[in-house]
């Protein structure tokens, strides 16, 4: 017989995004609250010791995606997943850097994380598309990108490349 772990919840407001299991979530908080915390947290690794939700976060923005999702949509992303240091955070500040706008982080995380948006279809900034690039969004801007779009943004960067 297979024993199967335990799953594995973050409350949405902890800011140490602490991982707990329904024990400990009955054994910390009185049974009424520790129902109703319990199904509203998000679910980090499930039964089976799978990671199922990851905290996305750039700079002071973040957003909680589907791992599946976020694996699939970068290789590079998929790695970091990968290398399970038991934290459900995945900080991209190293690969990303400090100066990227609010507004462009928040529309990278929001596709990561599975918001519908037609923004990269219509008017992607060279910025957004740099980002894209850097985080491996390989589907983002090889199908959703418009090819003029894409062009123009290759065009571009092979300009500064020359200069």
């Amino acid at each position: 017989m297979v024993r199967r772990g335990k799953e594995l919840r973050v409350v949405r407001w902890d800011e140490s995004h602490t991982p707990y299991s329904q024990e400990e979530f009955l054994t910390y908080y009185t049974p009424e609250s520790a129902s109703k915390l319990w199904s509203d947290a998000v679910i980090y690794k499930d039964a089976d010791g799978n990671i199922v939700h990851v905290l996305v976060r750039i700079g002071q923005q973040s957003r909680w995606g589907l791992a599946e999702r976020i694996s699939q949509e970068s290789a590079l992303l998929e790695g970091m997943l990968s290398c399970d240091d038991g934290s459900p955070v995945l900080d991209l500040r190293a690969i990303v850097g400090c100066d990227i706008s609010v507004f462009i982080c928040n529309l990278i995380l929001d596709y990561l994380c599975g918001f519908d948006s037609s923004w990269w279809e219509q008017a992607p900034t060279m910025g957004a598309l740099d980002l894209a690039d850097k985080l491996g969004l390989e589907r983002l801007l090889s199908s959703i990108v418009r090819p003029h779009k894409r062009t123009e943004w290759i065009t571009s960067r092979w300009h500064i490349f020359l200069c």
